[in-house]
């Protein structure tokens, strides 16, 4: 499988038009309204599921969607809800919810941390090291005399 995983040769810009061709992206909308704006899961994703339906009913992609036609339609999804009338997210928010490198981009957080905190691990390891020979030193030298 590794053999077969190196070998692979992936085109970015051809898998992004494939992303962005069809609504692969659009549960990011659901995930917006929850995390940032405190809609319900199950509204927001009823808002989403909304979107996609008109979308693909009149042949639109998420590249081309009308950010006025989301604002409706999210205003008829949660007529007679708590959640706000106006859609909350901004029309850059929901441009960024429907781009699959955005999404990634703001997921990729914990590894990078990760990999910044490789460099501090090995510092101390290796100051974890330096004591112990040290001590293992100071006690050779104790016990010798």
């Amino acid at each position: 499988l590794d053999a077969v995983l190196q070998a692979l040769v992936i085109d970015q810009d051809r898998a992004l038009e494939e992303l962005n061709s069809d609504w692969t992206a659009s549960q990011e909308i659901a995930d917006r309204l929850m995390r940032d704006h405190g809609l319900p899961f199950r509204e927001g994703h009823h808002v989403a599921s909304e979107i996609v339906t008109h979308a693909r009913r009149n042949g639109m992609g998420p590249l081309d969607f009308p950010y006025a036609e989301a604002q409706r339609i999210y205003a008829d999804a949660v007529a007679g809800t708590d959640a706000p009338a106006d859609l909350p997210l901004t029309q850059e928010e929901f441009r960024q919810a429907l781009d699959p490198a955005a999404i990634v981009a703001a997921r990729a957080t914990s590894g990078a941390r990760l990999d910044d905190h490789a460099g501090w691990i090995a510092a101390r390891r290796g100051h974890v090291d330096a004591a112990l020979d040290r001590l293992d030193a100071d006690f050779d030298g104790l016990t010798r005399d």
